[in-house]
């Protein structure tokens, strides 16, 4: 029996819902751990207490992997919950949809200040 394009669509969209969600808990995993490995390298190694950076720039740049898999699986869930999953009425959620922060794509704070304290360490002038 061939699934037509609507129901194959469904299929794969949840599909990758459900391996992004694996991918997200595996990525937290080897975060952490690659973080912690790191600071006890650094503590046991190394000399200059700037190092001490470098293990919080991959807990950073983890969980910013982390927020941006979340961030897509959010709007594929919204995704199917607008056209998939309808009361009859066309398209899901009423006319308008989901706008801002409901749908999950709010602004994205870790970012915000990375990218703030790179400025002030860069001299620029508008460090806030």
């Amino acid at each position: 029996m061939r699934m037509s394009l609507h129901e194959s669509e469904f299929t794969v969209l949840r599909h990758t819902i459900a391996s992004r969600g694996t991918v997200r808990v595996v990525l937290l995993v080897v975060t952490v751990l690659g973080w912690s490995a790191l600071t006890v390298v650094l503590l046991l190694f190394s000399t200059l207490p700037v190092a001490s950076v470098y293990p919080l720039a991959v807990l950073a740049a983890g969980f910013e992997a982390i927020h941006a898999l979340h961030v897509g699986v959010e709007r594929i869930g919204r995704y199917l919950q607008v056209y998939y999953e309808a009361d009859g009425e066309g398209p899901g959620l009423g006319a308008g949809g989901v706008h801002g922060e409901d749908a999950g794509v709010g602004e994205d704070e870790l970012a915000h200040e990375i990218n703030s304290g790179r400025s002030c360490l860069a001299g620029r002038p508008h460090c806030e």
